[in-house]
């Protein structure tokens, strides 16, 4: 089982190893700042490609958020902490990116996607698989990232509310509000595809 793995299968004990290590990399013992590195990293990075929708963004996002929380490991009190800012701060990175990067004019929902139906050819399936996946992933991006990012963390990481709400540091209400507005957004957006 590797680690980050175990991170989650052990939850509050993770969280718990994740305050040695933190308590550890602050005393200067590089190998323990290593091992939350690659204990993290996978889901971190997975997150801020949901977020952005762009690998190498989020591979310098998610990079960018260990420096970020290594330099701050001296305010970090444990593992939850260590998380909660790893979190932040790779949203953080994202947006200062998505904010100097030059705006692309949106591509329009297309709305005359073949139907996957069991008569139609494989070829015509994942044609349509693609398209539908690529109008959820626009429609997500579309999000606001506050919403967008509860939207990832709990429905493609699996997190449940109050997980969420601890990597993200708001209340457990902000995250089903978020929630419950974002799906809504999505619902709308997606409109087209919902009806066919």
């Amino acid at each position: 089982m590797s680690s980050w793995t175990e991170t989650v299968a052990l939850g509050d004990a993770a969280l718990d190893a994740d305050g040695w290590e933190v308590e550890r990399a602050r005393s200067g013992d590089a190998a323990a700042f290593d091992r939350l590195f690659q204990r993290h990293f996978p889901r971190v990075f997975r997150f801020a490609h949901r977020m952005c929708g762009d690998a190498d963004m989020a591979d310098d996002a998610a990079q960018g958020a260990f420096v970020r929380t290594y330099r701050a490991l001296g305010g970090l009190r444990d593992g939850q902490s260590f998380l909660k800012y790893l979190y932040r701060a790779a949203l953080n990175l994202l947006r200062d990116a998505s904010r100097r990067a030059m705006r692309k004019p949106e591509a329009p929902l297309e709305r005359g996607a073949a139907r996957i139906a069991d008569g139609q050819s494989a070829p015509d399936r994942q044609a349509a698989q693609a398209m539908l996946d690529r109008a959820l992933r626009d429609a997500l991006l579309e999000l606001p990232d506050d919403f967008r990012a509860v939207v990832v963390l709990h429905h493609f990481e699996g997190l449940d509310v109050e997980e969420v709400a601890a990597r993200l540091g708001v209340p457990e209400g902000t995250v089903k509000s978020r929630l419950g507005r974002a799906r809504a957004k999505l619902r709308e957006r997606l409109r087209g595809w919902l009806e066919e």
